[in-house]
């Protein structure tokens, strides 16, 4: 991983073009492969044929929720990095569906290659799918082996397949890497910015002695443990308040006009619905619903001990904590009383605007100058008229 961005962007789209390709490669391949076998079609069968009772079930919903952020990694601040590195006259809206839709149909192909390696287990073994199938990472460092083991010649197989794991491992790291060097470079420009490689060497050996205990015998209950609660508090409250601040604090008439300027059209009304309205009420709800359902964790049939509930909270808050601590210190900074030093804490600084220097010395910020359900309507619907300056 060191080598792979020790360059930056620069050499991590250069390691993108083998580490996204061939995992696409290595899946076709095991799936013709796969699908040969007696009973693979059982698993696709299965698959593909919907069962609409499910939807009426809340954790299918949850698990499918939780699906987006871990395959499409919203609201872990990747994204978000990666983009910062975009060209300013690029068009964003169309990369995002691109993006989308990629990962839409990468999520299709993994579930083709699961389900019929899983129909020829359970035609082997004489029994069920779903007795047989595995969630976590137990499907893909036990169940999956095991069925590699049966296909002729299985070294070929298995090296494929954990080497095509190796390559997703180092895509899924680009972009969450990149956003801990870039957040503390340009958290502390004057000291960390000019020894970036520094920074990242000392991130990886951080990186590299906290993970070794993972590589235990116990590494696989206390990876379950950590993913359990890490996850599931911070990313739905994360992403209700990116759109909260997106939506409403910065405007999303404000934003539409800023991306406007970039790509030289404005969002469409159902983006604005769903950053201001959609997205942030079905985070908040499955916020809630996580906690009201919360439950220790379960590996294996193994049951945690009653104290690792207070362990798996402050594994959280780790990640929650920075949003109130800096709140609370930018609140400590301004004058006036709460409700001002509140509203001077939102209003973007003074030398917000484009990188792009010949925008830059044109560029007006939107201000709302209006009531609360005036603002309302024109964040959603957005303003036609020349703006307020």
């Amino acid at each position: 991983m060191f080598l792979c961005i020790v360059k930056g962007v620069n050499s991590v789209g250069k390691v993108v073009y083998v580490t996204a390709i061939v995992p696409f490669v290595l899946l076709l391949v095991i799936l013709v492969q796969s699908l040969c076998l007696e009973g693979s079609l059982d698993g696709v069968l299965l698959y593909l044929k919907p069962d609409f009772s499910r939807l009426l079930h809340f954790q299918v919903w949850l698990e499918a929720a939780l699906q987006v952020f871990y395959s499409l990694g919203p609201a872990w601040g990747g994204i978000i990095t990666m983009a910062s590195f975009h060209k300013f006259h690029g068009n964003c809206l169309r990369d995002a569906i691109l993006f989308v839709s990629v990962d839409a149909v990468a999520n299709f192909l993994c579930g083709l290659v699961v389900f019929s390696i899983l129909g020829f287990l359970a035609r082997e073994a004489n029994v069920t799918i779903m007795e047989l199938a595995e969630s976590g990472p137990g499907l893909v460092f036990l169940v999956y082996p095991e069925a590699l083991t049966r296909l002729p010649i299985p070294q070929l197989w298995a090296v494929m397949f954990f080497f095509m794991l190796f390559t997703v491992g180092l895509d899924s790291q680009f972009g969450m890497l990149e956003a801990v060097i870039s957040g503390l470079t340009d958290r502390f420009p004057k000291t960390l910015r000019k020894r970036k490689t520094r920074v990242l060497l000392a991130v990886f050996v951080l990186f590299f002695l906290t993970s070794i205990i993972f590589s235990t015998q116990s590494g696989v209950y206390i990876f379950q443990l950590v993913d359990w609660y890490e996850s599931t508090f911070c990313i739905f409250m994360t992403s209700c308040l990116e759109c909260v601040v997106i939506g409403w604090l910065y405007g999303a008439e404000r934003f539409s006009r800023d991306i406007q300027i970039m790509t030289g059209s404005p969002i469409p009304v159902f983006i604005r619905i769903s950053w201001c309205i959609v997205t942030p009420l079905v985070m908040m709800l499955a916020f809630i619903a996580v906690l009201v359902n919360f439950d220790r964790p379960v590996y294996k049939g193994y049951e945690y001990p009653e104290y690792i509930d207070i362990v798996g909270i402050l594994i959280g808050l780790v990640s929650v904590l920075p949003t109130p601590v800096i709140v609370l210190k930018r609140l400590v900074k301004q004058r006036g009383s709460l409700t001002q030093r509140l509203m001077n804490s939102i209003v973007p600084p003074g030398d917000w605007g484009p990188n792009d220097d010949r925008v830059h010395h044109t560029y007006t910020m939107y201000k709302y100058n209006m009531s609360f359900w005036q603002m309302a309507k024109v964040n959603i619907t957005g303003r036609p008229t020349k703006p307020e300056t």
